[in-house]
């Protein structure tokens, strides 16, 4: 890693505060090269190169990108997911635009902070990298409650048993070319439906990723949940959104 020497700086008025800003500045720009890669063998290996914040927020800013963002049930699918960048940054404006609906209160807005994590999705080759990028999602939802109610979202309540339950549903380990888990298996998604009569209501729906590929695709986009009728061994009950971690199954 290229190394950076900093020269102490003659001390005028702030000059302490300066030397230390310059300080806190190569150590994030080196933390920022040590985060664009793990190793020289995984990216030798597996072509891995993380994508920096700056660009994933250039990326995302693009208009028809930022409209979508604001609608809280607008899909999102990453197919490197690496350790999160992308993911973890739609689900922050996401959940911004949740946060900024006037007329969202109370548990409302719980239900609308959980529809805006159930829409993003991603697949991740290596463990290591999908362990992160799990824990990151659940870290950026847990900070957003705390900043919108003033309180640390607990281990013990339904809203936080629910989005551990979407994000290990929807941030799965994979291989986007092969269609197929460490283990052989089809990878699996699941969509999240919403009851129009009861919009606190969600209906699970297991489809396989490769069931994608077998629809006609429309304007050179892939409808995620075109093949979500298929039959699925695994039946969900519908049941209310806070409750999904229950993984309730019809028999």
């Amino acid at each position: 890693m290229e190394s950076r020497t900093i020269k102490k700086k003659r001390k005028t008025g702030n000059g302490g505060e300066a030397l230390e800003n310059e300080r806190e500045t190569a150590a994030e720009d080196a933390a920022l090269r040590e985060r664009l890669i793990k190793s020289k063998e995984r990216v030798q290996k597996h072509g891995e190169v993380f994508t920096p914040n700056w660009m994933v927020k250039m990326m995302l800013s693009n208009p028809p990108i930022k409209e979508k963002l604001a609608d809280v049930h607008a899909t999102f699918f990453e197919p490197s997911a690496g350790v999160g960048a992308f993911l973890m940054e739609i689900l922050r404006q996401k959940l911004a635009h949740v946060n900024a609906a006037k007329h969202l209160r109370g548990s409302n807005w719980k239900y609308e902070t959980l529809w805006a994590l159930m829409s993003i999705y991603g697949i991740e080759l290596l463990p290591d990298n999908l362990h992160e990028a799990r824990e990151n999602m659940l870290l950026v939802f847990a900070e957003n409650y705390e900043a919108k109610t003033g309180r640390l979202l607990s281990s013990d309540e339904d809203l936080y048993r629910s989005a551990l339950a979407v994000i290990e549903a929807n941030i799965v380990q994979g291989n986007t070319l092969t269609h197929k888990d460490a283990a052989g298996e089809l990878i699996t998604f699941s969509e999240w439906r919403q009851n129009p009569k009861h919009p606190h209501k969600v209906l699970r729906v297991p489809f396989t990723y490769d069931s994608m590929f077998h629809e006609e695709e429309t304007a050179g986009e892939v409808d995620l949940f075109a093949a979500a009728e298929e039959t699925m061994a695994v039946r969900y009950r519908e049941v209310d959104l806070m409750q999904v971690w229950r993984e309730e199954c019809n028999t």
